[in-house]
């Protein structure tokens, strides 16, 4: 009877300590906004964005875009890992021929533990060209340390639509204007 209940109690134990050690959930990354429609020659921004980070040290990704329809502008450090005490952030290399940004990385300096939370990992500002179309942008090559320096498990991000919108041609623009003149001038000459 007693190493029944002992058996029980051990059992009763463990998973009392299984339910309180659960699994966290992998942080989620993601390009902000997920879709946006620009003009032509138009500058505009996205994020690169985790939500639901637990002890994050350092990342690193590459982001493709469509080089007949964008031009990355710049890339800047994100607030997320800096709240977290001194970081170190490379912009990466932009190429524009290619369609590619490679080796964004930022990590915190310190042996502190890694941050929490969500937010901005890194700042990318684009400019659309002169054609009209959809582009995607998409992460990969992305890589997410603790402050063990172990591999951290996250959610990948699906890609972000940019859509660059022709502009419509003056004659565009006048024609519904023109076609309303018509129609009261022709309802004054003929009631």
């Amino acid at each position: 009877m007693a190493s029944r209940l002992t058996s029980i109690c051990l059992w009763a134990l463990g998973a009392l300590l299984a339910c309180s050690l659960q699994a966290r959930a992998a942080p989620i990354i993601d390009i902000e906004p997920e879709t946006l429609f620009v003009a032509h020659e138009q500058s505009f921004g996205v994020n690169i964005a985790i939500h639901g980070a637990a002890d994050l040290f350092a990342f690193q990704f590459d982001l493709s875009f469509d080089p007949r329809l964008l031009s990355a502008t710049s890339v800047a450090e994100g607030g997320l890992l800096s709240s977290g005490g001194s970081s170190i952030f490379f912009p990466g290399t932009i190429d524009n021929v290619g369609g590619r940004i490679s080796f964004t990385l930022g990590t915190l300096t310190d042996s502190l533990p890694g941050v929490n939370g969500t937010g901005a990992l890194a700042g990318i500002m684009f400019r659309s060209r002169n054609a009209g179309g959809i582009a995607a942008l998409s992460l990969s090559n992305i890589i997410l340390l603790d402050s063990g320096l172990a591999d951290m498990a996250f959610v990948a991000p699906l890609p972000a639509q940019i859509t660059v919108v022709t502009e419509p041609g003056t004659l565009v623009l006048l024609a519904p204007m023109l076609l309303g003149m018509a129609w009261v001038l022709r309802r004054r000459h003929h009631p």
